[in-house]
């Protein structure tokens, strides 16, 4: 088995919409699992989330 260098690191997500929407997604996921709260998913479900990066 190979072994692959990782690197992580910690951003501020308001710097990046990709995070910001994947936050979204994990915490709204994270409610309706451990909370019962749907309505965060339901809110989501059925958009289309497009993410735009201007430079």
């Amino acid at each position: 088995m190979k072994n692959y260098p990782v690197e992580i690191n910690h951003v501020n997500s308001v710097n990046y919409k990709g995070l910001q929407v994947a936050d979204l997604i994990s915490w709204s996921t994270y409610q309706a699992f451990e909370n019962n709260a749907c309505e965060f998913i339901e809110m989501i479900e059925n958009k289309s989330i497009k993410i735009i990066c201007e430079d």
